[in-house]
């Protein structure tokens, strides 16, 4: 499976972007790279960009009540040592961040699978899927000084986070079609901690918002390319 590096300004490689290929390749290791949720797309926007595809995870899947795998991509890590045991917590979101984010852009098509499934992979009558596309920025450490990173289980409701751009519903298109969400923020900025590393920023992408539950449609698709992050700073 394809796996995802930031080249940084010295040539050296860097290791921000994570998906969950891995806790795919458990389930279906006979898959070919181009079968996996998440995939480069040659023809994106403008150059490659990245295909998200919700995936059927086959008979292992079924026996292990894990019946699908939305196609994802996020800025973290993906700890797959307890990707079966803890799933919400082998997704572990966020990288330090310096800047003071303000928008959150790029272009996508979405196309949602024919038919949305529970958990146990029932059909849910009258549902369509939907997608993710939000951004989170939040305190790295606790009220204790204790490393924090977010999970699977809270990166949507942590009482550590600082802002959130949310696309919110993802509109169905075949069109590359922009968004441009603005942060909301909860709190105001120390700029002491932002100087020292204290927060975290984390970009999420879904092709099934509820894939961390594994409700969702069998090939739901999430395309995206040109993602920016704009930034402000302290007059």
């Amino acid at each position: 499976y394809y796996t995802w590096h930031d080249l940084l300004a010295d040539g050296t490689v860097g290791n921000n972007w994570a998906t969950a290929n891995a806790g795919f390749r458990i389930s279906m290791s006979s898959a070919q790279p181009m079968d996996y949720p998440t995939t480069p797309l040659a023809d994106g926007y403008d150059g490659a960009g990245v295909c998200l595809t919700t995936r059927d995870t086959g008979p292992f899947g079924k026996m292990a009540n894990k019946r699908l795998a939305a196609g994802n991509m996020f800025l973290g890590t993906f700890d797959i040592a307890i990707a079966m045991s803890d799933h919400l917590h082998a997704t572990r979101f966020g990288i330090p961040f310096t800047g003071r984010p303000d928008r959150f852009t790029g272009f996508y098509t979405f196309e949602p699978g024919p038919t949305v499934q529970d958990f146990y992979g029932n059909p849910i009558e009258g549902r369509t899927d939907s997608a993710s596309i939000y951004a989170v920025f939040y305190r790295n450490h606790d009220t204790s000084g204790n490393e924090v990173v977010l999970y699977g289980d809270n990166i949507l409701s942590s009482d550590l986070i600082v802002a959130i751009a949310n696309m919110g519903y993802v509109t169905p298109t075949t069109q590359w079609t922009p968004w441009d969400v603005k942060f909301e923020y909860r709190t105001e900025l120390d700029e002491q901690l932002l100087a020292n590393r204290g927060y975290s920023l984390a970009i999420v992408f879904s092709s099934s918002a509820s894939g961390g539950d594994f409700i969702g449609a069998i090939g739901s698709r999430l395309c995206v390319d040109k993602v920016s992050l704009i930034c402000t700073h302290e007059e």
